[in-house]
């Protein structure tokens, strides 16, 4: 079920929980099961969210999470825009986001646009 930023906003007033026990913060679930809107307001409120690596073996950033998980492409885009480094930041194997999407048999569309992002550089 989507939230809405000011149902996610009114949440982090009463908890100081933002990470799960495997590390992945509220930006690596939104990224995966929540609306663009959401994905935006979590991008822009806390940034360092952005690069925030899962403590498993994979080693997730949000963006790699929504590529391997076929999260929705406006959430890509969204995390792309807010921070293209993410574009060059490995997973736990080592490969950035467009080789860990092409190795796991990502769709079309999420394998389109970070060829088409990663091509644009940083």
């Amino acid at each position: 079920m989507y939230q809405t930023p000011e149902i996610i906003q009114l949440l982090l007033e009463h908890t100081m929980e933002r990470v799960d026990n495997l590390g992945a913060t509220l930006l690596h679930w939104a990224a995966v099961r929540n609306s663009s809107e959401v994905v935006e307001y979590l991008a822009t409120r806390f940034p360092d969210m952005l690069e925030a690596r899962t403590r498993d073996h994979d080693r997730y950033t949000p963006l790699l999470g929504a590529c391997l998980n076929d999260g929705p492409l406006e959430n890509i885009r969204v995390l792309i825009r807010h921070n293209r480094r993410t574009l060059m930041m490995a997973d736990g194997d080592g490969r950035p986001p467009l080789e860990a999407a092409i190795h796991t048999n990502a769709s079309s569309s999420i394998v389109e646009l970070l060829t088409e992002e990663t091509n644009r550089g940083i």
